[in-house]
């Protein structure tokens, strides 16, 4: 098929399909350069000619592969300077751990009163062994409340009262989407599930994931940052307060939850005891 094309105003030609693609390649011709070949009724832009059809079709996915690429490069070179501008003093994974810990004891506590005060009123007849089972049941609640906390204020009320706050890359409250994402992440990878020994592995795992990226897992799935304020005495005053009063308040649940827990620890050592012997 002999192609003839129009060059600064000018007919130029005839050309070979080769050619004009070549063309194409070094940016002599674009997709709007005029052209025409035998059965045309008139000169119309090289990207409505049936002939080159399958070679912009070709053309156009190989640009979009290579904007996802540079997309991705950009991406991934913006985070790795993020993580590098954070100080080191800003990666704070014990302050992290303490914090999640309150919250979990904050909704412990919760379900322990909602527990007993079911129990004295009469609408439950069960003791505190049946409490010890059912209560991981409710973990992934747990979560979910997290994450609504996050996605709505920024932090929850262990991380608050620890000075931390979580944002997306501006700044900007996480959506609930990216809160769950980051809330999962944490029951999975960070708590290994609350099933043992998964439980004792998961936060090892996660401790030294960030000491040396600076973001855990779920940071970086839900892209998510934690800003710790600065340092001061209210952040280990005041948790330890709310506790101490948590405590002295409702001693009898906790008590019987406590004697509960040391029950089976003296049934595991008496079976340990045993196969030993």
């Amino acid at each position: 098929m002999q192609i003839y094309v129009a060059i600064a105003d000018e007919k130029a030609g005839p050309f070979t399909l080769f050619q004009v693609e070549e063309r194409l390649r070094t940016g002599e011709l674009n997709d709007d350069s005029l052209a025409w070949h035998d059965g045309l009724a008139e000169w119309q832009p090289l990207k409505e000619l049936a002939p080159f059809e399958s070679y912009f079709r070709l053309r156009d996915v190989e640009l979009e592969k290579e904007r996802r690429r540079k997309e991705a490069e950009n991406l991934a070179e913006f985070e790795r300077r993020q993580a590098l501008a954070l100080p080191k003093s800003a990666v704070r994974p014990w302050t992290r751990f303490w914090a999640r810990h309150l919250d979990f004891f904050f909704f412990l506590t919760a379900c322990l009163l909602i527990f007993n005060g079911l129990r004295q009123i009469g609408w439950l007849e069960a003791d505190i062994q049946r409490f010890d089972a059912v209560f991981p049941m409710f973990l992934p609640l747990w979560h979910l409340l997290e994450a609504y906390a996050i996605s709505r204020w920024g932090t929850t009320a262990g991380k608050a009262m620890l000075g931390i706050h979580i944002s997306d890359r501006e700044k900007s409250p996480l959506s609930f989407n990216a809160s769950v994402r980051r809330s999962l992440g944490v029951y999975v990878l960070g708590m290994g599930c609350y099933l043992f020994p998964l439980s004792l592995i998961a936060p090892v795992f996660g401790y030294f994931l960030l000491q040396k990226n600076k973001r855990s897992f779920w940071d970086v799935s839900s892209d998510s940052y934690v800003h710790h304020a600065p340092f001061q005495a209210r952040h280990v005053l005041v948790p330890l307060a709310i506790v101490f009063l948590l405590f002295t308040l409702f001693q009898g649940p906790f008590a019987e939850l406590a004697n509960h827990h040391s029950d089976q620890m003296e049934v595991m050592r008496d079976k340990i005891g045993g196969q030993t012997n």
